[in-house]
């Protein structure tokens, strides 16, 4: 004889349904509305923390020229300027294309000699020269230091 299942059993756990229903509806509700709660606490309260300072200067090809003011050749330039704040960072940034435009006239790498190649000493004269034009465009307390991330020379 087959053995025959208490019904009443399962009208106890369906009568149980809605009560599991309403707790977990609840405790979804409290789960979204936590997050809602401490975001508006955390938006009032100053982000600290590391704020970059470096901005990069990239894509930089300047032309390798004799006394003669024939080209030789080229070198391509990465940079990165290390700013004393945040707000110079700002500055650099919102100034950048005036700046790589300032770079690409006024510093003139001197090639070395029957080459198309640079010394040591002409990229150090022109991270010099590069340092003072930044000064002299955002501000002297500005820019901490100027570090030639990437230099290339290639023939013409």
């Amino acid at each position: 004889m087959a053995k025959s299942f208490p019904i009443h059993r399962i009208q106890d756990t369906m009568s149980e349904f809605p009560k599991i229903l309403q707790v977990g509806l609840l405790l979804a509700a409290v789960m979204a509305a936590v997050p809602a709660l401490i975001t508006p606490s955390l938006a009032n309260e100053k982000k600290e923390g590391p704020v970059s300072l470096s901005v990069p200067i990239t894509n930089l090809t300047l032309p390798l020229l004799l006394e003669d003011r024939r080209m030789v050749g080229r070198m391509d330039l990465v940079l990165e300027v290390q700013a004393a704040d945040a707000e110079a960072v700002a500055k650099i940034e919102e100034q950048l294309p005036r700046i790589r435009d300032q770079i690409l006239t006024r510093v003139t790498p001197a090639p070395i000699p029957g080459g198309s190649g640079v010394s040591a000493e002409t990229l150090t004269e022109m991270k010099a020269s590069i340092l003072a034009l930044l000064r002299e465009m955002v501000g002297a307390k500005a820019i901490n230091a100027v570090y030639i991330v990437k230099a290339m020379t290639r023939p013409s």
